[in-house]
């Protein structure tokens, strides 16, 4: 909300966000230290972004990204 107020209309906004490790190592090695680490860190991988933009006022476009591991959500507010 706070960035949808700092916006000017027709304002975009962009976000990258990380769900879990994903180093060269199997899927399953990778989702079993992102759960490890999860009390120490910030990721809220199970978190809709695009649902949170979208009730703060954003069109949202959820791009195609070659890795599970990463989303890319693009918000748009509306031109005044």
């Amino acid at each position: 909300r706070e960035v949808r107020r700092a916006l000017a209309p027709g304002g975009r906004l962009a976000i990258a966000e990380v769900h879990h490790v994903n180093w060269r190592t199997p899927h399953a090695l990778n989702r079993a230290v992102t759960r490890a680490l999860r009390p120490f860190n910030t990721w809220h991988g199970e978190r809709d972004v695009a649902a949170l933009m979208a009730a703060a006022g954003f069109a949202t476009t959820v791009l195609p990204v070659p890795s599970p591991a990463l989303s890319l959500t693009l918000g748009r507010l509306a031109a005044a």
